[in-house]
């Protein structure tokens, strides 16, 4: 083999290892945006059925419902700062291997792999924040539906 062709070898794998890059960092991208969308919709979905109940049935827990609407509205909260810190945790990324890879500011490119990293921290923190917040909510919701039918059931003669 020629220098000119292993030149043209690494040239080539240069290029593949770029596009992968690219394509694995959509991937990832996308997927985030689409987990954040899933607990908007999943807390938002939840409230507005909450919101729905109250309206055709006798509650009489308004408390109990209240602080599942106020849960559910968190784990709403918590997907929209999810959105957000994945478009600011890629734009970090970008810049630092934009820097590692162009500029050679290698100073600044570890600035933004912190950035990155704290953003990337958040978005993790959030979508566990929205999960949670779901599941609480629906677990106080169902024992409170649950306490309702049985004592109503208890009471029957």
């Amino acid at each position: 083999m020629s220098i000119i062709d292993s030149k043209y070898e690494a040239e080539e794998n240069d290029q593949f290892a770029q596009s992968r890059s690219h394509e694995a960092s959509k991937i990832a991208y996308d997927f985030s945006k689409s987990s954040a969308q899933a607990c908007l919709v999943i807390n938002g979905g939840a409230a507005t059925a909450v919101i729905a109940l109250v309206g055709k049935s006798d509650v009489s827990n308004v408390r109990v419902i209240g602080w599942c609407l106020v849960l559910y509205a968190v784990g709403v909260a918590a997907g929209a700062f999810m959105m957000f810190a994945s478009m600011r945790m890629a734009d970090h990324w970008n810049y630092f291997w934009y820097h590692m890879s162009y500029t050679g500011e290698e100073e600044r490119g570890r600035q933004h792999e912190k950035h990155a990293s704290r953003w990337d921290n958040g978005v993790r923190s959030s979508f566990g924040l929205s999960i949670v917040c779901f599941i609480v909510a629906s677990i106080i919701l169902s024992y409170s539906l649950t306490a309702k039918i049985t004592a109503g059931l208890s009471a029957a003669p």
